[in-house]
Formats: C-alpha cells, structure tokens, sequence
C-alpha cells in the first residue's frame, strides 16, 4: 500500500497543474500578443501542454534554488529528539 503514496501524489499534483493551467493558458494566450506584443513569436501562443509542463517543473525548480525547504521534515523531527 505505501508504493502507491509517491504515485498517489503525482497524481494530485498533475490534476492541480491542469487546473492552474487551464485558466492561465486561456488568459495569456488571450492577452499576450496585445501586452507582450515584443516577446517572440513562440512565446506568443503558449500551447496547453506546455503550460501544464510549467506549472509540474516549478516546484522542482524551487527545490534546487531553496533546498533547505526540502529537508524542513526531517530538520524539525531531529529537533524533537
């Protein structure tokens, strides 16, 4: 049953990913080309795939830039002891 849990939260975490990037895809790429008219082209028209993919790498990415965030659990569990 705890092989699941990592799988189980993969999950969660792809279905919140396509319900921020629902709205966020419909939005920009409603008002990029008015207000980011200088950005390129590809930039432009974000396909909703890869706001998806944005949206799962961005807690990766906090992770390597702030890794002590990652290890708060077992920090605070030693703490106790």
């Amino acid at each position: 049953m705890l092989n699941y849990i990592p799988v189980l939260g993969w999950l969660l975490s792809l279905l919140f990913s396509i319900a921020i990037a629902i709205p966020f895809c419909i939005l920009w790429n409603w008002l990029a080309p008015v207000y980011f008219y200088w950005l390129p082209k590809v930039y432009l028209d974000l396909p909703f795939l890869h706001t998806i993919g944005l949206f799962m790498l961005m807690p990766m990415i906090k992770i390597l830039i702030y890794p002590r965030g990652a290890t708060s659990f077992s920090s605070s569990d030693s703490k106790k002891k």
